[in-house]
């Protein structure tokens, strides 16, 4: 089985440097059954056009604090989390582990998604954390675990604190 799947980030600019004509025509050449992630800093008249024009059952992510935007019969609206927190650093390759341990550590027993470039690194992760980090319940999860990567999501979703690794 192709999954087909078709990624639109900036479509607000996409939109205001006139490619409208242009990502209707993509539109009509690509096969219905695909998953589409449109991707916008803004939600503006020409986005929610495009939003009706090209996408089938679609499903709004707002990241507001309310979400405010109007939905149409049978769409569905999800926001964030009011207590979502986003982190990132930066640190040389060799220091890693040792950053990321530290900050588990210093943020106490709490749910964490660590994105991780290849699959490998997340099965390299998983078994490392799992071994230096006896408290908290570590899971990873990457493309090529396709019969168990809901399974382990459920695992994740139902522990209090975790860390999981994608």
């Amino acid at each position: 089985m192709i999954s087909e799947v078709l990624i639109l980030d900036e479509a607000d600019r996409l939109l205001d440097l006139g490619f409208d004509k242009s990502l209707t025509t993509i539109l009509s050449y690509l096969p219905k059954q695909r998953r589409t992630g449109l991707f916008s800093a803004t939600q503006t008249k020409e986005i929610e056009m495009l939003i009706r024009a090209g996408l089938r059952n679609p499903v709004i992510v707002s990241v507001k604090e309310k979400n405010s935007n109007r939905l149409a019969a049978g769409e569905e609206a999800l926001s964030t989390p009011l207590t979502l927190c986003n982190h990132y650093m930066m640190c040389e390759a060799d220091a890693k582990l040792a950053t990321l341990l530290g900050f588990v550590r210093a943020h106490g027993s709490k749910k964490y998604m660590l994105f991780l470039s290849t699959c490998a690194c997340v099965e390299y992760f998983t078994v490392v954390l799992k071994a230096l980090l006896k408290n908290l319940a570590v899971f990873g999860i990457h493309g090529k675990m396709k019969n168990k990567r809901s399974q382990i999501f459920d695992s994740f979703r139902a522990v209090e604190s975790g860390l999981l690794l994608l």
